[in-house]
């Protein structure tokens, strides 16, 4: 693949019903977000830049997968699988690194901040956001449309079923990371060594799906070495990325105390 072929693939935008829906929700998530952070500022609040720019890198990578030129060669399988790999690994960890549920509750008033604790703390929630449930579906979903020849095929056939995989994918993978980053407060606390331990053993799942991509063993036969290959690159980087934070105690309890003063503490009038 030449460099004007890799530069193809980025150019231009979808242009598909479904993906300007996908598209005007991203910005849409965007302009709330931002929002709520002008809010906090009028009220003399600062909010983290880190967490924004966190948040909107994740809006970013999901247009980047769906909406922008990329998405239209998804039937090469090395494209297929860095969507995918973008949708579940990259962009889910940077949106809730962005502390949008934090971020929401400061910014509303009382009202709505009692409201949005009751969600965050609901039986439904909790049972959603176990850790043992969504590590399964995160794995096992990325393993049937990647290892799975059968599922591979109907996903490329089938723009609708294509398309509702990727809505798929973000919400597994957000459900497998609130619990690892437990970056916003949510139902189940996990100790430092339960979620390192949760993220090397699916690093392993990775690794050995990368393998089984590469060999040709997977659903992808042709382009098995470069899909592979891409899937490595984004799979291995982005646990070593959060590993180090996963292990950190100093830093979790850190967090654990500022988001029970944040919920805690009444929202100012404006």
């Amino acid at each position: 693949m030449t460099a004007a072929d890799g530069a193809a693939l980025f150019a231009g935008v979808q242009t598909g019903g479904l993906a300007l829906a996908a598209d005007a929700l991203q910005v849409l998530a965007a302009a709330a977000y931002l929002a709520g952070v002008g809010r906090l500022a009028r009220r003399g609040r600062r909010w983290s830049r880190s967490s924004t720019a966190c948040f909107v890198s994740g809006i970013g990578l999901l247009w980047l997968a769906v909406g922008s030129g990329l998405a239209a060669h998804d039937e090469q399988p090395t494209v297929h699988v860095v969507q995918h790999a973008l949708l579940m690994m990259v962009a889910p960890p940077l949106l809730l690194l962005g502390r949008p549920v934090t971020l929401a509750v400061q910014a509303c008033r009382r009202p709505a901040q009692v409201r949005l604790v009751r969600v965050v703390h609901s039986r439904v929630l909790r049972y959603l956001t176990n850790p043992l449930l969504g590590w399964l579906l995160y794995y096992g979903s990325m393993g049937a449309m990647l290892a799975d020849r059968q599922v591979y095929d109907y996903l490329l056939t089938h723009p609708l079923a294509h398309d509702g995989s990727h809505l798929l994918v973000v919400v597994v993978g957000s459900l497998y990371w609130q619990p690892l980053l437990d970056a916003d407060p949510g139902p189940w606390r996990l100790s430092p060594r339960l979620r390192l331990g949760s993220a090397l053993a699916g690093a392993g799942v990775e690794i050995l799906l990368g393998v089984l991509i590469l060999a040709g063993a997977g659903a992808v036969t042709a382009g098995a070495v470069p899909a592979g290959a891409a899937f490595l690159a984004v799979a291995l980087p982005t646990c070593g990325a959060c590993c180090p934070a996963l292990a950190s105690s100093r830093g979790k309890r850190s967090r654990r105390r500022g988001a029970r003063r944040a919920w805690t503490r009444p929202a100012p009038t404006a």
